[in-house]
């Protein structure tokens, strides 16, 4: 994946390649299980900015993907990234997203929606 330089980055965009690059490490790395048993992988989906009364809301969807069908098992909601990011808050994060694609390895939930973590 590209990466403009930063010195063509905005002051919103820096916090946020931070966030998705650590964030996407620690769960490919906390996921490797899930991948040896499934032949699939849990990722980041493509981030949607929300805007609510009062502040911004950057919604991913974490997916399962590869096979004949990808879906998103859970909806990461993500407000004020600060420079120093939380580690100990994103590791459980991706805990517990793995422990909810570990759930559907093979098909969506019923609902995609219904598990929604948020950071910080």
């Amino acid at each position: 994946m590209y990466m403009a330089p930063p010195i063509f980055k905005s002051n919103d965009e820096l916090p946020w390649d931070r966030f998705t690059a650590y964030f996407s490490r620690l769960l490919r790395s906390e996921s490797g299980d899930f991948t040896r048993r499934h032949q699939r992988t849990v990722a980041l989906g493509s981030a949607v900015k929300i805007t609510d009364a009062g502040s911004d809301t950057i919604r991913v969807p974490v997916e399962v993907r590869g096979g004949t069908r990808e879906y998103a098992v859970a909806y990461l909601h993500i407000r004020h990234l600060a420079d120093k990011l939380d580690r100990a808050r994103l590791q459980s994060l991706v805990e517990e997203a793995v422990r909810v694609a570990d759930a559907h390895p093979t098909t969506p939930p019923r609902i995609p929606g219904d598990v929604v973590l948020t950071y910080p």
